[in-house]
């Protein structure tokens, strides 16, 4: 009898032991696991920022008013993509910027013939984010971006191509009022493929 009790104190604490082991590497892991991801977090925010001081280095050297950084996407379904809006004031007062519209069409279509469908895509293959309230650049020469976020959807019947007319409205006080204030227009063209 002695020698079954020494057998079964001996599996306790091999089973402890392989327990403690277990946990000590699930915690290293799921420490390991944490710091990939900050570090990969921590990469993303410095690539947005590097993305909107080069547009605001690009557009301060330029005249444009508006502009994007990137006029063209090649995006899978199912992915999430953004590009950056700047807006530069050259007046000698503060104005506001606002996207007054978005005109999207399939792609060789002229822009009187827009609808919301985009060759074979519904209209919820597709979904675009975007500030839409004003945006306010003061002084003469500043400059500021935004974000405009596109993502596709995974279940997308098949590839298509939209053309993005984006019409922003530059004004002095609000509200917009597109019949007296001035109307700038930039491009982007999405490419969405299987």
């Amino acid at each position: 009898m002695r020698k079954q009790k020494k057998a079964s104190l001996n599996l306790s604490i091999n089973a402890i032991v392989i327990l403690i082991l277990a946990i000590t590497m699930l915690g290293l892991g799921l420490a390991f696991m944490r710091n990939i991801f900050s570090t990969a977090g921590e990469q993303i925010t410095a690539i947005s920022a590097n993305v909107e001081k080069q547009m605001i280095d690009q557009m301060k050297a330029g005249t444009k008013i508006i502009d994007i950084n990137q006029p063209r996407l090649e995006m899978n379904k199912g992915q999430s993509d953004s590009v950056v809006l700047g807006f530069q004031n050259v007046g000698d007062k503060d104005m506001n910027f606002q996207i007054n519209s978005i005109e999207a069409s399939e792609l060789g279509l002229s822009v009187g013939e827009v609808s919301s469908v985009c060759g074979d895509a519904q209209a919820t293959d597709l979904q675009i984010r975007y500030v839409s309230a004003a945006t306010k650049v003061s002084s003469e020469g500043d400059v500021r971006v935004v974000p405009f976020n596109i993502k596709t959807i995974a279940s997308a019947a098949a590839p298509f191509t939209c053309f993005f007319v984006i019409n922003v409205c530059e004004f002095e006080t609000s509200p917009c009022d597109p019949t007296s204030d001035r109307i700038h227009s930039v491009e982007l063209t999405v490419d969405v493929r299987p």
